[in-house]
């Protein structure tokens, strides 16, 4: 009986032992897992920071980008507003010594030729004719300015719309 006893505590620590050591690496495991899932967790924000970080970048390069197309449409304005004014004052200026230099040799030619009335009645409507052109070009000089102006406008309108298409896939997306 002693020795069916001494067996029986053998085998009762054995399987204490045996337990022990199930639990211990069941444990074991456990704390494998639970270290692999801080490891995924930890890994999922770096991914998210950085991915904050691309989109900061992008948002700031879009900024960066619809701002030079503002700049460089300003001025582009003002240089194409600045030629107009130019040749606009240059063929002014040229009209104005055009007409005193025909007003001075038609004053001569009415002095010297009495008879010469019907003449000078064609080139009052002549005058008149030119009047018009330069009306009309005028027209189409403030025309040009307006279409330039929405042209701008619709850039900038263009850009917004593709920020804001951007800004609406990134929300679907996320």
């Amino acid at each position: 009986m002693a020795e069916w006893s001494a067996r029986a505590n053998y085998e009762r620590r054995m399987q204490q032992t045996f337990a022990e050591d199930v639990k211990r690496a069941e444990y074991e495991a456990k704390i494998s897992q639970d270290r692999m899932l801080m490891g995924n967790a930890t890994s999922d924000e770096r991914v998210m920071q950085k991915r904050r970080a691309r989109q900061a970048a992008e948002m700031a390069q879009e900024r960066e980008i619809e701002m030079r197309i503002q700049q460089a449409a300003v001025a582009e304005k003002k240089r194409g507003l600045a030629e107009k004014e130019d040749q606009l004052a240059q063929e002014l200026e040229k009209r104005k010594n055009d007409r005193l230099r025909e007003e001075r040799v038609l004053e001569k030619v009415r002095a010297e030729a009495p008879e010469l009335r019907e003449l000078e009645q064609k080139l009052r409507a002549a005058y008149m004719n030119q009047e018009r052109r330069k009306q009309l070009a005028e027209k189409e000089l403030l025309e040009d300015q307006d279409r330039e102006r929405n042209a701008i406008v619709d850039l900038q309108m263009e850009a917004a719309r593709i920020r804001d298409m951007r800004a609406e896939e990134e929300k679907q997306a996320q």
